[in-house]
């Protein structure tokens, strides 16, 4: 009975988890200033990987598609 109840528990702060994460899962976590390892004042995808929205949405955040976000790109990303 123990274990059933300790299941049910996690099960429920499982799905309360994925239910809050879902909601903010494509807004990125990191800033510019982190991922921008090499500070060249532009993230590269591979720089990118750091944070999996920007990563994911990188290409359509390139908006003059020159292989980088800058500031101005990832800000609008971001917001």
């Amino acid at each position: 009975m123990k274990r059933m109840l300790m299941a049910i528990v996690l099960i429920g702060v499982f799905g309360a988890t994925l239910a809050d994460s879902s909601a903010t899962e494509m807004k990125p976590a990191t800033s510019f200033g982190y991922l921008d390892v090499d500070k060249d004042r532009r993230v590269s995808p591979v720089e990118a990987r750091a944070d999996w929205a920007v990563a994911q949405r990188f290409e359509q955040a390139d908006l003059d598609h020159n292989g980088y976000l800058d500031k101005e790109e990832f800000q609008a990303l971001v917001h």
